[in-house]
């Protein structure tokens, strides 16, 4: 063993020794990595001595404005100050020689390289720990960081006024939100309210739900049934709630009255996205009432009734049951008349249906129902279909009087009607 290889064991241990004897006062690393390979000798020496730092600790900037992020950007300068100041010495070294590991006197220079490397950059951090541990210079260090304190001191009363002004305001806007949400649900007006109250205070029959609408012109929310589904990714298990396609549509009308209708929604399957869970509350209405929701735009609702604008047919039509077109509209196939505008009636299915014009009788006055009443001075009707020249008024017990447009309407009703 070399005289060298001898130092370097010895000043092995009194790196060891140094840094658990100081391990209070300072945070001292030293490594030596060897990354050698059969041709070349590849070390790489890493220290550093810093001085321990009683850091001020500090909460998040909850309130995240310009002002505040001022604060706690002044605050992260004067840390990494105080960090600045804590490290004494730091140094990376590197010694690369081309020393053969398969010769015969390969290992053996390459052991004595790297006790000189070690010696060397040992005796550098020892010499950074004396340093360290002079009295003058760890009072210059805490003289330094206490000057740095008083100013995080002064800057950690202006960030817990920020924070505690924020959480404030933030119990403010709640209390202000629960209060105004008590007052749309108690006026009916449920649509102004928070999502989370509207969900809280209809109760869908679905033991898993979601609230995928609320409309203001129907009075209505919209409820959407979940399940649970889970499947495997390339990132593991994954869970989210799906639509089984089932929906409920309720709300409170202007009279108070409180509704609910289960309907069959038309969803999209999809497993993975959310295609499931986007339903309208038009959607649900167009299901409800048997109409197109293309139409609804224009049409009123009073309670269960729903009137659509139509154009009432003045004489008789022979159309095709199946497409509703004309029988000109369609084409001379192998399999017989076929339309090729609609899948129902693709392969000759064509099959004649005569629509005659409704009858009509004159009524100023037609009780719909018994708390429904539509009036007009020159009301025609029928058991569905009604006209008038003059502005036409739908009146009802408890109900606003609904006012409807001169000209033709249909009337849509809900099966299994409640005591509306």
């Amino acid at each position: 063993m070399s005289k060298n290889t001898i130092a370097a064991k010895k000043i092995q241990e009194k790196i060891s020794k140094a840094i658990a004897d100081n391990k209070n006062i300072l945070s001292a690393e030293f490594f030596i990595e060897d990354g050698s390979v059969q041709e070349e000798q590849r070390l790489r020496c890493n220290w550093s001595v810093r001085y321990k730092a009683d850091y001020l600790g500090w909460k998040k900037d909850l309130a995240n404005t310009a002002e505040s992020q001022e604060l706690w950007a002044d605050f992260g300068k004067l840390t990494a100050k105080i960090r600045l100041a804590a490290l004494v010495a730091r140094r990376t070294a590197y010694h690369n020689n081309m020393i053969n590991e398969r010769t015969k006197t390969g290992p053996a220079h390459r052991e004595e390289a790297r006790a000189e490397f070690l010696l060397k950059n040992g005796r550098e951090f020892l010499a950074a720990v004396k340093t360290a541990l002079g009295k003058k210079k760890i009072k210059e260090f805490s003289g330094k960081v206490a000057e740095i304190q008083e100013k995080q001191k002064r800057l950690l009363s202006a960030m817990r006024k920020s924070n505690a002004e924020y959480m404030a305001e933030k119990k403010q806007a709640k209390a202000e939100q629960r209060e105004l949400d008590a007052r749309c649900l108690a006026s009916g007006i449920f649509w102004n309210a928070s999502r989370d109250a509207i969900k809280d205070y209809f109760q869908p029959p679905f033991e898993k739900n979601h609230l995928a609408d609320v409309s203001e012109k129907w009075r209505a929310a919209l409820y959407v049934e979940c399940k649970s589904s889970s499947w495997k990714s390339t990132s593991g298990w994954r869970h989210k709630l799906v639509g089984t396609g089932r929906g409920y549509l309720c709300g409170i009308d202007d009279n108070g009255d409180e509704w609910g209708h289960v309907v069959d929604l038309p969803l999209d399957i999809d497993q993975y996205g959310n295609k499931s869970l986007d339903a309208k509350v038009e959607d649900a209405m167009a299901l409800l009432f048997d109409v197109s929701a293309s139409k609804l735009e224009r049409c009123h609702r009073q309670g269960d009734l729903l009137f659509r604008p139509c154009s009432i047919i003045k004489q008789t039509k022979i159309v095709c049951a199946h497409c509703g077109e004309h029988k000109d509209r369609h084409l001379e196939t192998a399999f017989g008349l076929a339309c090729y505008d609609d899948p129902n009636c693709l392969f000759g299915t064509y099959s004649e249906q005569v629509i005659k014009p409704p009858h009509l009788e004159t009524e100023k006055e037609w009780r719909v129902r018994e708390s429904h009443v539509i009036k007009a001075t020159s009301l025609r009707h029928n058991g569905k279909y009604f006209s008038s020249e003059e502005d036409i008024q739908v009146e009802h017990t408890s109900h606003q009087t609904v006012v409807l447009p001169a000209g033709e309407w249909c009337l849509h009703t809900i099966n299994g009607v409640d005591a509306d």
